[in-house]
């Protein structure tokens, strides 16, 4: 038997002796105290030893014990937190299922600033599978995020997970929702010192996802308002290229839009590139041969 096997027969042997009845010696919560702190034990040595399976068990034993029989939400959160790492890598849906868990407990006792960081992982954690349905639900978790974020007033930490809802979304094809979700961002982030610096790539993938929506006349407002929030981006290269991928649009010039996309060297993250290629399959069509 290991120690970790060793640890946890003596937390269940523990919590056993809390429902025998009364003891002169020990009271109730202080068993299920120690029974709790045995199966933490386990749950930690368990984990050392990489039997990650067992470790999230133990620790979700310990919260179990912590919520139900001591009252403790918050000392039971930070047990399924620790159990949500355990499974993370061997067991993706009961990682899920705890972090769902866990975000109820903090909100209950009004953690918000823990809530937001659990839904950004949360979020996180959806937003890379190839399921649209979970690629929905991490857009669901980042926004809740955000909320959270912003109301204890820690933009960059908003900001962030603005990005990754708004490549989720543009992965989905809502082009529109990704601009919303940038725009956002890259206003916060003018307003913020140093933030001119920053601004351009959120304004880079916002004209990129407007591009990818060919609705000229959108793709225009959309460009009227970066200018608006920056308005030397479009003397920048990336203003530039913008520009010109959205007047090959308009001219319906397919040699230009497909040319501008393989002339762009400098490599963007790998959705933006796909969005790219969108623009070049979707809207650079070859002319249809005359054969009259």
């Amino acid at each position: 038997m290991g120690e970790g096997d060793s640890l946890y027969a003596k937390a269940e042997a523990k919590l056993k002796s809390a429902t025998r009845g009364f003891s002169f010696f020990t009271d109730k919560p202080t068993i299920y105290d120690e029974a709790a702190e045995l199966f933490k034990d386990a749950a930690a040595r368990y984990y050392a030893d990489d039997q990650l399976q067992q470790s999230g068990k133990a620790y979700e034993r310990s919260a179990n014990i912590r919520l139900t029989n001591l009252n403790d939400e918050l000392e039971a959160a930070a047990m399924l937190e620790k159990a949500h790492t355990s499974y993370l890598s061997v067991d993706r849906a009961k990682a899920i299922s705890i972090s769902e868990q866990v975000i109820q407990l903090q909100t209950n006792k009004g953690r918000f600033d823990r809530a937001a960081k659990t839904h950004e992982d949360l979020g996180g954690l959806y937003a890379t599978s190839n399921n649209p349905q979970d690629k929905a639900k991490a857009i669901e978790n980042l926004e809740k995020s955000i909320k959270y974020y912003t109301d204890a007033k820690r933009p960059a930490s908003a900001n962030k997970n603005r990005q990754l809802a708004a490549q989720v979304a543009a992965e989905l094809g809502d082009y529109y929702k990704a601009i919303d979700l940038l725009m956002i961002g890259a206003e916060t982030t003018a307003a913020a010192p140093n933030g001119r610096f920053l601004v351009k790539t959120y304004l880079f993938k916002v004209g990129v996802c407007s591009l990818a929506t060919g609705d000229i006349v959108g793709i225009k407002k959309v460009l009227d308002n970066c200018g608006r929030i920056d308005p030397g981006f479009y003397q920048e290269r990336e203003g530039r290229f913008i520009i010109d991928q959205m007047e090959a649009l308009e001219q319906q010039d397919s040699d230009r839009i497909k040319a501008n996309t393989a002339a762009w060297v400098p490599a963007p993250e790998p959705w933006m590139r796909q969005l790219l290629d969108t623009v070049v399959v979707n809207h650079a069509t070859a002319p249809e041969e005359d054969f009259s």
